[in-house]
């Protein structure tokens, strides 16, 4: 039997394209512009039609898959925090709208961030003040699941705590960039001591965060392996920075550009890859073990790379953010566990996820300005100039955190489904995926539309375009790592099926 299409997104594709032709003519005729996409010539004709489709396209994907999976009834649900959510991602966007608010938007993301956590803390105070468990009974919650009432609320205790720490570590923005912050006393040449230790310890929670990021090892052996070359990337982040006068180091240490020490770093990440792959390789010809189990162990294996990546390229000062960041993600993941069951919310993971990430990468001290690019990241361990290189480098520092926001969130979700079976792992695989994409375009179709109205106002250039050139890189990164992590989940989930 033929299964036909359905017949909502063909006629939803053909309304907005009839529509958007339309405003398009509309539009050049009223405002008789002399741009070439009014012109009507044989170069614009097929740029305008090719515009009008993709955005036809996407609007009805969006229109026909999204909310499909997102149900409204569930969002506007009160309690967790979902209110909190869905008002300051609105809010957000509505701020784009003005320039000082683009400027200062770290703020912004800081107070919803802050409002996030104190709410989520209240309810959880009053959840355990009161008589009615709030943990689930259903059978399919797991211990590790199900932390106990008292260590929960002290992790979210030290959230706002934290934040108030973090916020300061880097000053951002423009109003507010010149004042000195954590970062800035931590750098001087007087204080190399305490940044060593700084550095140091943050290399030390980035190995405890590679080795507890799994939830279960297979064996001792393994967990030995992957110590010691976790510990020996480590070791290279350290002796690169001491080499390049950074950090000290407890005894004589050449001085150096550090190539040497990068190009080890490299080479370990190279064999903790490979030993990944090995062992799924292992266990899928020999033990036949589940392909969640497979997908988890080699996104463990991805996020700890990415990890040391991260630990590599940022300043020494900003290592302590990787930690910083597992833990948030850790008490949002048990706070989702513990309290709703996982079948109604997991947009709620996934935005605070998105949120998490966004925070941590105004922690780091980026900003809606170009002049707050780490330059010196792109060439970390380089001997000359290679733009693909340096560009691919740069990229990575600067969008470190919602990338890993990403990945952390796909280990639990791994982790959460490995009881559940396939089918229900890739509902959420794709729900989840979504809603990372409504959240990421959502901001960025209305910025494209201000923008087009904004495009002679006086900070055009200083404001408006450097932020459209970050949304749009953030988006074009986002999408990528979506494209390779669902390529990367069909070729190991399905592969067993075959």
């Amino acid at each position: 039997m033929k299964i036909r299409p359905h017949p909502v997104p063909l006629m939803l594709t053909t309304l907005i394209n009839i529509m958007l032709l339309s405003m398009s003519v509309l539009w050049c005729s009223l405002s008789q512009s002399t741009s070439i996409l009014c012109s009507y010539s044989l170069i614009a004709i097929p740029i305008i039609l090719g515009i009008i489709i993709v955005v036809g396209v996407n609007t009805t994907l969006i229109l026909t898959s999204t909310f499909q999976r997102i149900h409204i009834s569930q969002i506007l649900h009160p309690g967790q925090g979902r209110i909190i959510l869905v008002v300051g991602t609105l809010l957000h966007v509505i701020s784009l709208s003005s320039s000082s608010f683009i400027e200062e938007e770290h703020q912004i993301w800081y107070f919803l961030w802050l409002t996030f956590a104190v709410v989520i803390l209240y309810e959880l105070f009053c959840t355990m003040f009161s008589k009615k468990p709030s943990v689930p009974t259903d059978k399919r919650h797991s211990s590790l699941e199900k932390p106990m009432p008292g260590r929960l609320l002290l992790s979210w205790l030290g959230l706002p705590l934290l934040h108030r720490i973090l916020r300061k570590w880097n000053q951002t923005g423009d109003k507010w960039a010149s004042l000195p912050d954590a970062g800035d006393w931590l750098i001087q040449q007087e204080q190399k001591t305490y940044l060593s230790v700084v550095f140091l310890l943050g290399l030390v929670a980035v190995c405890y965060c590679c080795l507890y990021i799994p939830e279960h090892y297979p064996g001792t052996y393994k967990w030995l392996i992957d110590a010691v070359l976790c510990t020996a990337a480590a070791v290279c982040v350290y002796c690169y920075r001491s080499a390049i006068g950074n950090v000290d180091f407890p005894f004589s240490y050449p001085q150096d550009r550090g190539v040497m020490e990068a190009r080890i770093f490299w080479s370990i990440l190279t064999l903790l890859i490979t030993n990944s792959i090995g062992q799924t390789l292992y266990e899928m010809k020999v033990q036949h073990s589940s392909s969640l189990r497979r997908l988890g162990c080699l996104l463990r294996k991805l996020t700890c790379c990415w990890l040391l990546i991260c630990a590599l390229l940022h300043r020494p000062h900003n290592v302590i953010l990787l930690p910083a960041q597992v833990f948030m993600s850790h008490c949002v993941g048990t706070a989702y566990a513990s309290h709703r069951c996982l079948t109604t919310n997991t947009w709620w993971l996934v935005v605070a996820h998105v949120w998490i990430g966004t925070v941590v990468y105004f922690y780091q001290g980026n900003s809606n300005s170009l002049a707050t690019i780490d330059i010196a990241s792109g060439y970390v361990g380089q001997i000359g100039y290679n733009p693909m290189v340096v560009g691919t480098l740069l990229i990575i520092n600067t969008y470190s955190a919602p990338i890993l926001s990403y990945l952390l969130l796909l280990s639990k979700l791994i982790f959460q489904n490995q009881k559940e079976g396939i089918d229900r792992f890739w509902e959420q695989f794709h729900s989840f995926h979504h809603c990372i994409a409504l959240l990421r375009l959502l901001p960025v179709a209305v910025y494209v539309v201000l923008v087009t109205f904004l495009r002679y106002h006086l900070f055009v250039w200083t404001v408006f375009s450097p932020k459209l050139l970050y949304e749009v890189t953030h988006t074009l990164v986002v999408s990528f790592v979506m494209l390779l992590i669902n390529i990367f989940a069909v070729a190991v989930v399905r592969n067993v099926q075959t």
